[in-house]
């Protein structure tokens, strides 16, 4: 695997940086939009989510006009491969992230969103061959001995902040070995999810296809305006995502979860225990010493070739 975002120019990197810090931001306040359907299973929500976003994308997809740009990203087996694999691990992530907003347990998504960049440097590690400096390890050390102190005042392991953190890591490495465009990928992501969700719904609905739409007009639109939040920023995310390098990613993701503890702990009336509290304050130093590491990287001169937006595009 590789890291193609390595080659391209500082202009088209800090375009990605700044969408990447739009869409972040935005998805720390998504908590608030799934309390609005607590009064549903995790499962159905996910579903009706996956299913909505599957047709906004189309729309998308149709406005831009990149119906042969759909054809030929369909016709790559890579596409179908990683983009498959990645979708499914999404899947999965958003599924626990809606599952902890409408359980009351926002400051674990939290938690889990902070391990998520920490994850991304063993992932960088095994899969991209990259090497820790001394101050990353440190900081995955620190990281790890919070989290591991946390369950310890806790009582219990975090295993929803484990679980969101390490698998919602993979995703960027997924998705960055599909040559698929950012609309055409999208499609192709929303369509396996789809089809997944509309598994569940015939699960549930046990026989009765009636329960589909047995949902009052606001739920209903509730559900088409989850796929919206859903179709755009993730649009807007693949698009960052292709022009920002794993550790311009890795230090990007640190805004999401700061936002998500911040409207759990106020807006969301969550208490903050000591347990979590040392937590939070242990994997917050662990990520100063990572951001640090990170700003030392970045202004480090890059001695590659480097492809300006157009020419990758």
């Amino acid at each position: 695997m590789r890291d193609t975002a390595t080659t391209l120019d500082a202009a088209t990197r800090r375009k990605g940086a700044l969408t990447l810090l739009c869409v972040f931001t935005g998805w720390g306040f998504m908590p608030l939009y799934w309390m609005l359907l607590k009064h549903l299973s995790a499962l159905e929500i996910l579903s009706y989510r996956s299913i909505c976003a599957f047709f906004w994308a189309l729309l998308l997809l149709l406005i831009a006009r990149e119906g042969p740009a759909m054809g030929a990203a369909l016709r790559i087996r890579d596409n179908w491969t990683y983009i498959g694999l990645g979708s499914c691990l999404h899947m999965f992530v958003w599924f626990l992230n809606v599952w902890g907003a409408t359980n009351g347990r926002v400051l674990d998504v939290g938690l889990g969103q902070y391990i998520q960049p920490l994850a991304s440097i063993l992932v960088g590690t095994l899969i991209f061959r990259q090497r820790l400096s001394r101050l990353q390890a440190i900081a995955a050390g620190v990281a790890c001995g919070g989290v591991c102190l946390m369950a310890l005042l806790y009582g219990v392991i975090p295993w929803l902040a484990l679980c969101i953190g390490i698998s919602s890591a993979f995703f960027p490495a997924l998705r960055k070995q599909a040559p698929a465009g950012v609309l055409p990928g999208m499609v192709l992501e929303m369509g396996f999810n789809s089809v997944i969700g509309v598994g569940i719904l015939l699960w549930m609905a046990d026989g009765d296809p009636m329960t589909f739409i047995n949902h009052d007009a606001t739920t209903l639109w509730l559900f088409a305006g989850a796929g919206l939040l859903t179709a755009v920023p993730q649009s807007i995310y693949v698009y960052g995502l292709q022009r920002s390098t794993m550790l311009t990613i890795g230090f990007m993701q640190y805004i999401m979860p700061t936002v998500t503890v911040i409207v759990g702990a106020t807006l969301g009336g969550e208490p903050l225990s000591q347990a979590k509290l040392v937590g939070f304050v242990v994997v917050w130093a662990a990520l100063g010493l990572y951001g640090i590491d990170q700003f030392r990287t970045l202004r480090q001169p890059r001695k590659t070739t480097c492809l300006t937006e157009k020419e990758y595009a």
